[in-house]
């Protein structure tokens, strides 16, 4: 399948932690003849005004390359080659991963089982690191909708997975026309994090070497002062 890997990124912490990650994730790309698009963008007020631009710049990427695009979180790394889960997805507007359980005969269907149109964002679960956006005026529109969520005041203090979730869950649940295929947790996950569901427990090396992931997570944590701690050396 054809699509183009994008990310972005800011400076501002001391140890240039998100610089080395983009470096880290073109040579990962590079080493599995991903096409990519990478760009520092200058930083917004805060934090989540920083994640918010998802959206914004996923869209300006599918009109400027004119071909499908996945988004990534610039702390990713290209472990591998495209899994079979992965195959179709140019039959999709919209391809993302949930935060729990594996994939499901009928992924849609039961992503409906947990869901409801949210009432508070702390009832959201769906993850913004990994989205798939076909080039079509279904995906285009997605990402418009998802703009507006972003802005609207019940997200304003919160970061942009939950109106992202929400989204979903709604174009889900209305049966409006885009095609979304949920991906399982194991195309693309963070196994030191207990919440990204049972990928944890399960051994590394063992789903690369049966090409379930995708993609793996760096971990890292902020100090109160905003610095990176356990940054890439």
């Amino acid at each position: 399948m054809n699509f183009k890997i994008i990310s972005y990124y800011t400076k501002g912490d001391n140890r240039n932690y998100y610089q080395k990650c983009a470096d880290m994730m073109k040579e990962s790309c590079s080493k599995f003849n991903f096409d990519c698009y990478i760009k520092e963008v200058p930083s917004k007020k805060n934090y989540n005004d920083n994640i918010k631009f998802k959206p914004i710049f996923i869209k300006q990427c599918v009109e400027q390359f004119d071909v499908p695009v996945l988004f990534l979180d610039i702390d990713a790394e290209i472990t591998g080659s495209i899994p079979d889960e992965m195959k179709d997805l140019n039959q999709y507007d919209i391809g993302i991963t949930k935060t729990w359980g594996d994939a499901e005969s009928d992924q849609q269907q039961e992503y409906k089982k947990h869901m409801k149109i949210p009432s508070s964002p702390s009832e959201l679960s769906i993850r913004d690191g990994f989205l798939y956006v076909n080039n079509t005026k279904n995906g285009i529109d997605f990402l418009t909708e998802w703009d507006s969520m972003c802005k609207t005041s019940m997200y304003q203090k919160w970061r942009s997975h939950r109106p992202l979730d929400h989204t979903m869950k709604l174009f889900l649940i209305q049966n409006k026309p885009t095609k979304i295929k949920i991906l399982s947790s194991y195309v693309n996950c963070c196994p030191t994090i207990s919440r990204h569901g049972g990928v944890h427990s399960r051994d590394k090396n063992e789903l690369l070497k049966n090409n379930k992931v995708f993609c793996f997570y760096r971990v890292s944590s902020m100090s109160k002062n905003g610095e990176v701690k356990n940054a890439i050396q």
